[in-house]
């Protein structure tokens, strides 16, 4: 019952995760994709034709957003280990369990969506990275093919994954410099998916296993009133810590009040009750991300900010 397996097996694949080495991997890779698609871009400029300006600057930020993405999730690195380590010690705590407890089934059925759905998203950006590249290769090859016995004086113009000029090459005309360029840019462009997918697996991974987690503390919650003595106690603690740890932006955690309340805590001993009552405490008080502090940032907002906005849209398209 490993945490979030499919994901931190690649963060550690591509430098993100395990010893120095793998750090450097990490390095090199940015490296060399700033010298093979945005210092090409930066040093040698854009040809004069306005639309392959535009084309080629938002290449660049887009890359730059990729790059910058890996970067800050690099730097907040530690936060997301405390979560793995959190989630690796319930995990312990309920592989012990017998195989149909409810604990057990929630774990592993959060354990068997983050993989699946981890998967999935990479074989997408996999095959979308591998039709950027393979297309204009593909297309390339052809135009080459049709044109080489060709004696005309305009040469058709390859087609390039992006648009750029590459160290002096030639490589919109001369098949061998096209095939050098491909060569380089096709290494960068599949480190591009590699850190444009990692973010976005580990973003789902860990709400789903939030998720999980309070989910498995409103399941242990339901049937603390069965214990008694010091393993009740021993096991408010365990839950205390759980919640307090595993305290996200996620509705879920409304839950675990709704399971304090419906715990008999009623029956319990005093010193149990303060201990739910801390915790309900902590369910209730809403935690995520704010915008500017003014308002949390959730799937309501961004409903409600989405209709605003389409109705300035409407009333200013009126006017215009």
């Amino acid at each position: 019952m490993a945490v979030m397996p499919f994901t931190l097996q690649c963060l550690r694949l591509f430098g993100l995760r395990g010893d120095r080495r793998n750090r450097v991997h990490f390095v090199l890779a940015l490296l060399f994709r700033l010298l093979i698609l945005h210092l090409p871009k930066l040093v040698f400029g854009f040809r004069d034709r306005i639309d392959l300006v535009i084309r080629s600057i938002s290449e660049l930020l887009f890359q730059i957003h990729i790059d910058l993405r890996a970067v800050l999730f690099g730097a907040k690195l530690g936060e997301f280990e405390e979560l793995v380590g959190l989630l690796r010690k319930a995990y312990n705590k309920v592989k012990t369990l017998d195989a149909n407890s409810p604990e057990r089934k929630i774990i592993e059925a959060s354990n068997l969506a983050i993989d699946r759905r981890s998967k999935s998203y990479a074989l997408y950006v996999a095959i979308a990275v591998t039709v950027f590249f393979w297309v204009p290769v593909i297309q390339t090859t052809a135009i080459w093919l049709v044109n080489r016995g060709s004696n005309s004086t305009d040469r058709a113009e390859f087609v390039t994954m992006m648009e750029l000029e590459f160290y002096g090459m030639d490589h919109r005309q001369n098949i061998v410099h096209y095939f050098v360029y491909a060569t380089f840019s096709g290494v960068a462009h599949h480190y591009a998916a590699v850190y444009f997918a990692l973010p976005g697996m580990v973003i789902f991974s860990c709400i789903k296993s939030i998720a999980a987690l309070f989910e498995l503390v409103s399941t242990r919650l339901a049937t603390l009133h069965e214990l008694s003595g010091k393993e009740l106690r021993e096991e408010l603690a365990d839950l205390v810590e759980l919640h307090v740890d595993g305290l996200r932006f996620v509705k879920i955690n409304l839950t675990v009040a709704d399971s304090i309340y419906r715990s008999e805590w009623i029956q319990m001993p005093v010193d149990v009750q303060k201990g739910l009552a801390m915790m309900l405490q902590r369910a209730q008080k809403r935690q995520g991300l704010t915008a500017a502090k003014f308002f949390y940032m959730d799937v309501e907002r961004f409903g409600r900010v989405a209709q605003t906005s389409y109705s300035i849209f409407v009333v200013l398209k009126e006017r215009i």
